[in-house]
């Protein structure tokens, strides 16, 4: 292995960690002298955003750090000394914020705290003390942290879903121990190095979403449904002339691929509705799944989980999957069923991969 790489990175690192250093405390006594000011800009900010190759985010985190080092004399001389980096000095400047008093009768604990841990977990260790510091103002932050959550997606015109949400660490903490809970690596293949860490976490969050649709709901409310709604030319492979009689599309999303129609007809928690014409319904399928309980069962038995080879999804995670579909001819019988994950049944319809039975029951997967 060739190490000339990373020791130059690292040399680099540390004069990078000797220039920053330099810069704080230059900083500090710019920003006390006004020097900003003569050329005629608003504030220091301003001024670095303008001169200096720096956004006004890092100009803004830049000058914290420089005054607090410059402010707090164990502070500085920690910095200038090399006890301390700069990276444990930013870490600091964030966690007083609002808590300014507090911190010359604190600042020894926190600078000890500083010199004998690493920035990353240092900043674990301001947090905490940002949290214990002044309880009331922990307390109000805590309310206004719990006010401003939210949550909010909607679907585009291509038909993903996209948004972003805001949670209370209490609200936070629950949704990220759910996540964790169901998440390992998948196996590294050739040819397959598996789902990223968030493309993991988003097939996690929709499982537990869709087992959420499958309770019953509480005090004797009617279950929410999730219906796809499909004419039976289009899900056969051939739409109508008639664009107006085409109907291929989700509740709540809007239109989706016609292969993503017939993984959803194959087994999955959402209702299907097949039409012909603009109005006539052929089949209005319950929401339930199309394998009845007694093959599912027999699944469970037989699979144990995703029949796809090198998947181990327990069968809970699992769809029902026709090896031939059900809208071509194939039966709903288990010698045509395999469980399937959410992924590995994406990747057997909208992927095109094909899994093949063999006498002996072997499944093979072959790639499109």
């Amino acid at each position: 292995m060739n190490e000339a790489p990373s020791v130059r990175l690292l040399e680099l690192m540390g004069e990078w960690e000797r220039a920053e250093a330099e810069v704080l405390s230059c900083l500090g006594e710019w920003d006390r002298a006004g020097t900003w000011g003569e050329d005629g800009a608003c504030t220091p900010v301003a001024w670095l955003t303008n001169r200096a190759p720096v956004t006004k985010g890092d100009a803004v985190r830049l000058i914290r750090a420089a005054r607090l080092a410059g402010d707090h004399d164990r502070t500085g001389k920690a910095l200038a000394a090399g006890d301390i980096k700069s990276a444990h000095v930013h870490v600091l400047a964030r966690a007083v914020r609002h808590r300014e008093d507090q911190y010359p009768d604190h600042e020894d604990v926190l600078i000890d705290a500083a010199t004998e841990h690493e920035p990353e977990w240092f900043r674990h260790l301001a947090r905490q003390w940002r949290a214990i510091a002044d309880d009331v103002a922990a307390g109000a932050e805590a309310e206004k942290q719990f006010e401003h959550r939210r949550f909010h997606c909607s679907a585009t015109f291509g038909g993903t879903v996209v948004g972003d949400f805001e949670l209370d660490p209490e609200g936070g903490a629950i949704v990220l121990a759910a996540l964790e809970a169901r998440d390992q690596p998948d196996p590294v293949t050739e040819g397959d190095l598996g789902r990223s860490r968030s493309q993991r976490w988003a097939d996690n969050f929709v499982e537990i979403m869709a087992e959420d649709l499958e309770r019953p709901p509480p005090g004797g409310r009617v279950p929410h449904t999730v219906d796809l709604v499909v004419d039976a030319d289009t899900l056969a492979g051939t739409p109508p002339s008639d664009l107006g009689a085409a109907r291929c599309e989700l509740d709540l999303v809007g239109p989706v691929a016609p292969e993503t129609a017939r993984r959803l007809a194959c087994d999955a928690a959402i209702g299907r509705v097949v039409t012909q014409g603009r109005s006539e319904i052929l089949d209005l399928g319950r929401r339930t799944r199309l394998v009845s309980r007694a093959q599912r069962r027999a699944l469970a038995r037989r699979d144990r989980g995703c029949g796809f080879p090198g998947c181990d999804r327990p069968h809970w995670w699992c769809d029902a999957h026709h090896i031939v579909h059900w809208i071509r001819g194939g039966g709903t019988d288990l010698d045509n069923l395999i469980l399937l994950c959410r992924r590995h049944h994406v990747l057997s319809h909208e992927g095109g991969w094909k899994l093949e039975r063999a006498p002996d029951g072997t499944i093979t997967a072959v790639p499109p």
